[in-house]
This record gives C-alpha cells, structure tokens and sequence, in this order.
C-alpha cells in the first residue's frame, strides 16, 4: 500500500510572535531550516515517488534540503496554499480576541460557516483541497509514497476529510511545525478507501525546547476555558 505523508513547514519569526501567519510571505527562520533538515533526514532512504507543495515561500523553503536529497523537483498545488486569514493575516492573537472578541468566538466555535473578514471560510478551504488532494492521487498507484508539504489548515481539512469529521472541530486536531502525518491510500481519492496512520510526529526533530504554538489553537483552547 502507498503512504501520503503531509507536512507542515518550518517556523518563521511570526510563529514566535504569536502572529497569524496565512498567505504572507515569510521566511523560515533559523530554527525553520533546520526543521526542514531534520525532515530531509527524516525521510532518508525512505522511497518518495513525488514532491507537492504549497506555492507559499516558507514551504519552498522547507523543502530544499528533501528535495535535494531525493532528486525530486517538488511540484507547486495551489490549492494547498494555507488559508487566507484576510485582515487577520499579521495580527497578533491577544490584538484579535481583545478587539474582536465576539467576531473572533463565532468563527472559533464554526469556522466552516463564518468568513474571516477579507478571507475565506473553512468550507470553502476544504473544498479546494480536496480538490487538490484528488488532482494528486490519481497520478500514483497504490503502491507508491508521496509527500507534500503545506501547511496546518490544509493538513488539517485532509485529515477531516479522511475521518469523516465535522471540520467544525478541526482545531482540535494538533498539527505541529515540520510535523509528519501519514496517511495509507488504496484508492484515488480522499474518499477511497484512505485511513490516518500517524498524526503529527514530530520525533524526528529532537531540538531544544523551543514551542511558538499554533495561534489558531491557543485563541481556540483560550476562548473554551472562557465559557
């Protein structure tokens, strides 16, 4: 059987500063590419049929050490690109629920229904990657390993797909910087026959203590203990 593994890029300098970070442009930091050696490392000898990426700078970063390792010249998807956080995009966490507190816990509690201001809705994020995932899967069989490395909105409406879940609780599903989540697929589509092998490994890392946390999930986990 063949293996999808997602992946999520490398840290930037918003990550620790607590920003939303979605369709900008940011360089990886330090610490980011090193993420992106320690995944090349990870991968090592493990037999990669195709590369996919989001067309964002911080995943062409992360992947340049694999790539170069592999062979492979990764193949840009557009519709793995992170989700348009719109007028949110820059802001920091504490800002949002301080300014927009209400506007903030509606789209917290359904995403799939509320539009960030400026940008998309969850539902129509899961849309065009599942779009996307069923472009991809049908250029393998089965038997093959593929990778693509975006981000963790994407990651995450993958992963509700697979499971049959309510992308309403999407933010309940960790996915951690330059983490791995591996799928196993005997069918080409997210709706055939794909299970969730692992969620989230971040094992090949090993680096020191260093956590920015994921600022969707903190405003998320911030407004529960609220209630």
């Amino acid at each position: 059987m063949g293996k999808i593994f997602l992946v999520r890029h490398g840290e930037t300098d918003w990550h620790l500063e607590h920003r939303i970070l979605g369709r900008t442009d940011k360089s990886l930091n330090a610490r980011g590419f090193e993420q992106g050696r320690r995944i090349a490392q990870r991968f090592a000898g493990q037999e990669l049929a195709a590369l996919y990426i989001s067309p964002i700078q911080r995943c062409r970063e992360t992947i340049v050490a694999l790539a170069e390792q592999t062979g492979l010249e990764p193949v840009v998807v557009d519709g793995m690109m992170e989700v348009d956080f719109g007028e949110w995009d820059g802001r920091k966490s504490a800002d949002i629920m301080t300014e927009s507190p209400e506007l903030l816990k509606n789209w917290l509690m359904k995403p799939s229904s509320m539009r960030i201001p400026g940008g998309e809705n969850m539902t129509e994020v899961r849309d065009r990657v599942v779009e996307a995932m069923n472009w991809i899967l049908p250029r393998h069989n089965t038997e093959q390993n593929i990778l693509i490395l975006s981000h963790g909105g994407p990651i995450r409406m993958v992963v509700c797909q697979v499971l049959g879940m309510d992308i309403d609780r999407m933010l309940r599903l960790e996915v951690d910087l330059a983490s791995v989540t591996t799928l196993k697929f005997f069918g080409d589509s997210l709706d055939n026959r794909i299970g969730l092998s692992k969620l989230n490994d971040t094992s090949h890392l090993d680096l020191p203590e260093c956590d920015p946390g994921d600022v969707l999930e903190e405003m998320r986990a911030r407004e529960e203990s609220q209630r």
